[in-house]
This record gives structure tokens, C-alpha cells and sequence, in this order.
């Protein structure tokens, strides 16, 4: 039977409950619990176990946006993982139609606030750019394994808060590599080229970018 778990919540167990090893010479998270339908389980995630899910990301958003749409919720509580490491877009509660290159309005008011980009916190324009916006979030959560997106923030002080310059810290196990992606995601901006996330699908494949080790 297929079992799917939210990625957030995958990516938290193994930061709680996982145990940090080293087999054959690669870092290693090992969780060992029960499932959703109360079976034994074990997940194991390396480096390139976690760059694989976001690649997938990525390559899924490529799929969406080719298409003429704008999802508005990419977050790690959106993403589905199989048991067989197949990751699946989910929660299109948001998503409307945007051809490429153009932008939409949405309600100010139903903006998932952690992962907006500062222009729609602003405004409530949505565009591609918004989107990538929100995937430099995803992989921020990715590499800290599910942390508190800018914990300490409250939701009605982050405008101002990113419009001053400021985003989320590199963590310990992040490359600079791929943190520089995640900046890159983070331009302030209201248009991206139509090939942003096919650039950045290529540019999370890259398995010498290490996540567990920042060098």
C-alpha cells in the first residue's frame, strides 16, 4: 500500500527523533518509528536524498508554470513524500491562472504570510516570481529539517522585516552553494524569466552541493 506523509512532517521526525550517523563514508539521518497506519517504519535521508526532493519540487514547478499557473502555496506542508521517495505537489487551494511573464491579484487577507514574497504581502500581486519566492522558503526548510520559519516574527511585522533587507539565515547545514540559490529566490522582484525553475531544477541537482556539511 502507498503510504504518503507531508514533508514537513517528514523532515521534522527526522530532526527530532532522527539519529545522525556515518555508513560508508556519507552522513546519514536514520528515523525509526511507526507510520500513519501504525506500521514500523525507517526513513533514512542523506544529502542527496534531501537535494533529490527538492529537485522533484522544482522540476513540478516547472510543470505548473509551463502550464499557465501559479500555485501560491509552495510550502513544505504542501508537498507530499511517498514511501518510495516520490514527492507530489498538493493543495492547489490557491492556484489560479497566470500565463508567463504576468501577474495576478489575490486577497490580502488569505496570503499564507511565512512564505510570501515582500511584493504580495504588499500589494497582493502574485506572479511566478512569487512562486520562486516561495520555493528559496521550501529549501530553507529542507536544509534545517523543518525549523520555524523566522521564528521570533509575528505574522503583521514581516513586511516591514523583509523590506528592511532582511531573510532567513543560512543554517549550519546548508552550503553556500545552495544558500546562494535560496538568495537568489529572494530578489525583490515582480517578474522572472519563464525558465526560473527549470534554472533552479538544474541548479538543485548538483550533487556535490552538500547539505549537511557547510564547505
Amino acid at each position: 500500500m502507498l503510504v504518503v506523509e507531508a514533508l514537513r512532517n517528514l523532515l521534522r521526525k527526522l530532526h527530532i527523533e532522527g539519529d545522525l550517523m556515518s555508513t560508508g563514508g556519507k552522513m546519514v539521518i536514520i528515523y525509526t518509528g511507526v507510520d500513519s497506519l501504525g506500521r514500523q517504519e525507517q526513513v533514512q535521508a542523506t544529502a542527496v536524498t534531501l537535494l533529490g526532493w527538492a529537485w522533484q519540487i522544482a522540476n513540478g514547478m516547472t510543470y505548473v508554470t509551463e502550464k499557465g499557473f501559479n500555485h501560491g502555496d509552495v510550502t513544505a506542508r504542501n508537498i507530499l513524500v511517498t514511501d518510495q521517495g516520490t514527492v507530489k505537489l498538493c493543495d492547489f487551494g490557491h492556484a489560479q491562472i497566470c500565463p508567463a511573464g504576468n501577474q495576478i491579484s489575490t486577497d490580502t487577507h488569505t496570503i499564507p504570510v511565512q512564505s510570501a514574497a515582500p511584493e504580495t504581502l504588499q500589494t497582493g500581486q502574485r506572479s511566478e516570481a512569487s512562486d520562486v519566492w516561495a520555493f528559496g522558503v521550501l529549501l530553507w526548510e529542507i536544509t534545517t529539517l523543518g525549523n520555524e520559519l523566522y521564528s521570533g516574527i509575528k505574522e503583521e511585522d514581516m513586511l516591514p522585516y523583509l523590506l528592511d533587507g532582511n531573510r532567513l539565515k543560512q543554517s549550519d547545514y546548508c552550503s553556500t552553494q545552495l544558500y546562494e540559490l535560496m538568495q537568489s529566490a529572494w530578489k525583490t522582484r515582480t517578474s522572472v524569466n519563464d525558465q526560473a525553475f527549470r534554472q533552479l531544477s538544474a541548479g538543485t541537482t548538483d550533487n556535490d552541493v552538500r547539505l549537511l556539511t557547510n564547505t
